[in-house]
C-alpha cells in the first residue's frame, strides 16, 4: 500500500511539475527532459537486476519512476492536445491516447518473452536504448513540428 499510494502521489506531483514547466519550456525541451529522467530511472532498475534488491531500493525506484513518468506524460499529453483538431479534440485525443495504451499493452505482453531471452538486465538495457533512440529523434525535430 505504501508503494502504491506514495508512488502515485509522487506521480501526480511529477505531472504537476510537468504542467508548470510546460509554461517555461517549449514542447521539445519538455520531452527531452522527460526522456532524460526516464532513461536515468530505467537505468537505475539495473541495480535490482544485478542483485541490489533491498526493499528500500525497490521502493525508491518505484516512487521515482512514477514521478518521472508523470512528468513525461504531461509532455506527451500536451503535444497530443496541441495536435488535436479544434473541431474534434475529444475524438483526436482519445485516438492518440488509445494508440499509446495499445502500445503499452503490446510492450507488456512481449516483455516476458524478451526477459526470458535476455534476462532483466537485458530488458532494462533494451528499454534505455529505446529511450535514448527516441531522444535522438526528438533532438532532430523542429519545435514547430511539435505544435499545430
Amino acid at each position: 500500500m505504501l508503494l502504491g499510494v506514495v508512488s502515485y502521489g509522487v506521480g501526480t506531483l511529477g505531472a504537476l511539475v510537468g504542467g508548470l514547466t510546460v509554461n517555461f519550456l517549449d514542447r521539445k525541451r519538455l520531452l527531452i527532459a522527460g526522456g532524460c529522467f526516464q532513461a536515468v530511472i530505467i537505468s537505475a532498475f539495473l541495480l535490482p537486476a544485478w542483485g541490489f534488491s533491498s526493499l528500500v531500493i525497490l521502493y525508491i525506484l518505484g516512487i521515482v519512476f512514477n514521478g518521472t513518468f508523470g512528468f513525461a506524460e504531461t509532455a506527451t499529453s500536451t503535444i497530443k492536445m496541441d495536435r488535436s483538431d479544434p473541431n474534434s479534440p475529444g475524438r483526436d485525443f482519445t485516438i492518440q491516447t488509445s494508440i499509446a495504451f495499445i502500445s503499452s499493452v503490446i510492450a507488456g505482453s512481449i516483455s516476458g518473452s524478451i526477459t526470458e531471452a535476455v534476462g532483466y538486465s537485458g530488458l532494462f538495457i533494451l528499454s534505455v536504448v529505446l529511450t535514448l533512440l527516441n531522444l535522438v529523434l526528438i533532438f532532430k525535430l523542429k519545435v514547430e513540428d511539435l505544435k499545430q
